[in-house]
């Protein structure tokens, strides 16, 4: 006998985001999509024609207890998979709500706009039954029989035949959103009981969380006295009353001082990788599915918190899609700095714990009985990262981490990589990739990532520490090349290299150990990646030199005193 089901879809999201130019409405644009979705399974439940068994994916048990726990961010993707009973009653419900959601979210921004909402969003929905040998979407059979790759299969080709209403031009869209997210709307079902005058961090604001763990009334006075809309000059006036704040012999902040790295801002956008495979060997299976679901779900919420801790805000965290600003570095109070690596390697942890090794999931990742060879390629998480000035526009800064995200993404088994691009406020900018995986058909790292995370969770302050490291090593790059992976060579070539006493002593010499075991690593890991070092920094190449001195002048970069 087939099984019924309903696959669900909002949209248009990304038309909808691309509008925003301020934090607070690229946050606000994103989670009306998952709030939209957190509705329509809440009155869906609340119908009795689908039970919380019935919903296959997303996970909605934990992110549904409204009034008991806050997450800040749409935990809701924009495509919904239930199991149905009866496929009329279910449809005629879906009708219904949908309309029902979109009016409610038409009050809260102004009955001027109802024409345009009711042209502007869409809920469509696809019925289909499993197995059923008239769907023949697919090349394999098996798959023609998969619950998630068939629903999307056929929500792709509606959404393809929808017709958007054509221009969002036509009305004040940032208007919308800030209706919707004061209005006992969004921000209220996002964050609790915020107080009137809440929203959402500007740039600048969460670039400079250092200042806000260590003294919140003082750094949220000095927002609320110069920020304003963060114009440049709101932004100038404001890192200026920072500076100076911090500069006081009675200090509010404590040992923290203003750096180069408060006027930047990490965009990150991250993505699943073979997320698609596992699904797929899922198949038809419900309660597979579900499970897979819940140890994503599992996944978002904690991820989420991660991010918070660290000082970041995020965006959306739906399952294994994520969106998040963070600071480029942090002061961790022993007078050393962690970077946004470290907590990129967090979430992978956090991945890992909750979703590779999950007890109902371990099975899909076990070898097959009489085979050395897993079942399907273990998932992992592929990043973008665009650091770019407070003042740049937001949307641009948010492309280019999406193409980063693609582009680490670009190569069929070969993702798992962190793609980085600074671009500077002078129009300089550097870029690198990081390996996060072997290239052995698992999920392990190379070792050289783990010396990369070394250099870059525990960055000395010590004034000059390394001014003239780069300055050095530039001289005797081609002997890099040549004794690199003979650690013994290799540190032959550094004891010659930093001989002076500044080298040799505390946290600077023992970060200097840091860099050569980096170096050494990378020369065994990629031993093939020997070209010379590029001629002009933006060009790319497969290149250990060009890791090195652009992970070193990373380093640098956040190490920078304010004017620097």
């Amino acid at each position: 006998m087939p099984n019924n089901y309903t696959a669900i879809a909002i949209g248009p999201v990304y038309k909808t985001m691309a509008q925003a130019r301020k934090t607070r409405h690229l946050w606000g644009a994103s989670y009306l999509f998952s709030y939209i979705m957190k509705q329509l399974i809440k009155k869906l439940l609340e119908s009795k024609v689908v039970t919380e068994n019935d919903i296959l994916l997303p996970h909605s048990t934990e992110a549904l207890r409204n009034g008991t726990k806050f997450y800040g961010t749409g935990l809701f993707p924009d495509r919904l998979f239930i199991q149905v009973t009866d496929t009329d009653k279910a449809e005629s419900e879906i009708e219904s709500i949908s309309q029902k959601i979109i009016e409610e979210i038409t009050v809260k921004a102004g009955n001027e706009f109802a024409a345009y909402f009711e042209a502007y969003f869409r809920i469509y929905y696809a019925n289909y039954s499993l197995p059923d040998e008239n769907i023949k979407i697919f090349p394999k059979e098996a798959d023609n029989s998969n619950i998630v790759m068939v629903g999307n299969k056929l929500l792709d080709l509606m959404e393809l035949k929808e017709k958007y209403h054509n221009d969002i031009s036509q009305v004040d869209w940032q208007k919308i959103i800030d209706k919707l997210n004061g209005k006992g709307l969004l921000y209220k079902d996002a964050f609790g009981n915020v107080k009137d005058d809440y929203q959402f961090p500007y740039l600048l604001e969460i670039a400079t969380d250092d200042f806000r763990k260590r003294n919140k009334a003082v750094h949220e006075d000095l927002v609320k006295q110069f920020l304003g809309e963060e114009t440049e000059d709101e932004q100038e006036t404001f890192l200026k009353a920072l500076d100076k704040k911090s500069r006081e012999e009675d200090n509010p902040f404590g040992s923290v001082r203003l750096k180069a790295y408060h006027k930047y801002i990490a965009v990150v956008q991250a993505d699943g990788d073979n997320i698609g495979k596992t699904i797929g060997n899922i198949g038809n299976d419900p309660q597979g599915l579900k499970n897979f679901s819940e140890a994503l779900g599992a996944f978002a919420i904690a991820a989420t918190q991660e991010i918070k801790d660290y000082g970041g805000k995020p965006v959306y965290v739906g399952g294994d899609d994520l969106l998040f600003f963070a600071p480029v570095a942090v002061n961790n109070n022993e007078n050393s700095l962690e970077t946004i690596f470290g907590l990129i390697n967090k979430i992978d942890k956090i991945f890992k714990e909750k979703v590779i090794e999950s007890d109902k999931l371990r099975k899909i990742y076990e070898p097959q009985h009489g085979s050395n060879d897993p079942v399907v390629s273990k998932p992992s998480l592929s990043y973008g990262v665009s650091v770019t000035y407070t003042k740049y526009p937001l949307n641009e800064a948010r492309d280019s981490a999406y193409h980063l995200m693609k582009e680490a993404k670009a190569i069929k088994d070969d993702k798992n990589k962190i793609c980085f691009k600074i671009l500077k406020h002078s129009g300089q900018g550097l870029g690198f990739t990081i390996e996060k995986k072997m290239f052995t058909g698992d999920s392990k790292h190379p070792k050289s990532f783990d010396t990369f995370l070394s250099m870059t969770t525990r960055i000395p302050l010590e004034k000059h520490t390394l001014a003239s490291v780069i300055y050095k090593l530039h001289p005797v790059r081609h002997l890099i090349n040549e004794v690199a992976s003979d650690k013994a060579r290799l540190s032959a070539l550094f004891e010659n290299t930093f001989n002076e006493p500044v080298h040799k002593e505390g946290k600077v010499g023992a970060y200097l150990k840091k860099i050569e075991a980096f170096i050494h690593q990378l020369y065994v890991d990629f031993k093939d990646d020997i070209e010379p070092l590029p001629d002009y920094e933006t060009e790319t190449r497969k290149s250990n030199l060009q890791k090195i001195y652009s992970t070193l002048r990373f380093v640098k970069f956040v190490t920078d005193d304010i004017n620097e």
